[in-house]
């Protein structure tokens, strides 16, 4: 006799403009060192926007190596839960919160091999590759989950992905105390950015058109300006380093602009533009051009540390909370039709 399992509620992305919100079956008893948890906040990404409008990008067509999975599938890759069961082999207990890291790597690979786990050649990401955690529940691997205190809100620990990003960039980017650092766009990641620079001592300005993300950023201690500003001559410092994160086109050759020479650009901001860059720029000012891609273990435990510890100020990154039965119209139409209106807007269930 065969019986069926709870449904519960999911964000599945179809097909390019085709997400929806359906009742699938909830996952089964997780098997080894997996674990179920229970989703309590899931943050949409600006990824997650792009593949809905303009996918597949990254979303898996064909079966993912590592997953065995392809579209359709449930997105989300930031977020955090409660583990509701534990796989026979796991560590993590029922009942610990977690928050997850959601890069899936093979471990074997030479770049595996040598800590670059985001540089596998068979990187996948749960909610791109796997199902994510725009859903009631989700099914996770237990080695990719970090244990975060019964008492941190929600609403902090869904940051610890796009954190991690962010963490990412400032340590290649090598920046120390008394660096004057420019942050290029006041988005989510640039928020966190600026914050994580500014902890390690750096003399930060932000440039952001929109004046409710510079009052965000201000409140934070960050100097921010309009770009309009970035030309008046009390603010035109060469950058040590600059952190391009608005992904906007051209965005990459005004970062090398505002930075001197012999500087750091590090280029965090996704953009299907094609750099056109003047490679005698920057050979004559000898800057070094830095992609940043998503993150390790390393840098997302050191994300949840800080947040769980309050060493970091994240007040005004999450400007919206919407429930998972409102998650598209009330979450992803928002983002498409008035993107500036937010910095983050997180689901619940």
């Amino acid at each position: 006799m065969t019986t069926t399992r709870p449904g519960m509620s999911a964000l599945r992305w179809h097909s390019q403009k085709d997400i929806r919100l359906e009742t699938i079956e909830r996952p089964a008893s997780p098997e080894g060192s997996d674990l179920l948890i229970r989703v309590e906040a899931a943050g949409i990404c600006g990824t997650d926007i792009e593949e809905w409008q303009h996918g597949p990008i990254n979303i898996a067509m064909t079966p993912h190596p590592l997953t065995g999975r392809s579209a359709p599938l449930t997105l989300g890759h930031e977020f955090c839960g409660t583990v509701v069961a534990s796989g026979p082999t796991a560590a993590i207990k029922t009942g610990t919160r977690v928050a997850v890291e959601v890069n899936l790597s093979c471990g074997i690979c030479q770049r595996c091999r040598t800590g670059y786990t985001q540089q596998c050649e068979q990187l996948g990401s749960l909610g791109l590759h796997g199902d994510g955690g725009l859903a009631d529940f989700a099914v996770v691997p237990e080695h990719i989950c970090v244990p975060i205190p019964p008492e941190m809100p929600a609403l902090d620990a869904v940051l610890a992905e796009p954190l991690a990003v962010a963490i990412r960039a400032v340590r290649l980017s090598n920046i120390a105390a008394g660096d004057n650092v420019t942050v290029l766009g006041g988005g989510t990641i640039g928020q966190l950015a600026a914050r994580v620079a500014n902890r390690r001592g750096a003399q930060v300005t932000l440039i952001e058109p929109h004046a409710a993300r510079r009052t965000v950023a201000a409140a934070a201690g960050i100097r921010a300006i309009s770009p309009d500003e970035e030309t008046t001559p009390e603010n035109h410092a060469p950058a040590d380093v600059t952190l391009e994160c608005a992904g906007y086109k051209g965005a990459v050759k005004d970062a090398m602009r505002l930075t001197r020479a012999g500087g750091s650009i590090a280029v965090l901001g996704v953009s299907s533009h094609n750099l056109t860059l003047s490679a005698w720029d920057l050979i004559k000012h000898e800057q070094q051009l830095l992609g940043v891609l998503s993150h390790t273990l390393a840098d997302f435990t050191e994300a949840v540390t800080l947040l769980s510890e309050h060493q970091l100020n994240v007040q005004g990154i999450v400007t919206g909370v919407v429930p998972l039965s409102d998650s598209i119209e009330g979450a992803f139409t928002v983002l498409r039709d008035r993107p500036s209106d937010h910095l983050k807007i997180v689901i619940v269930p």
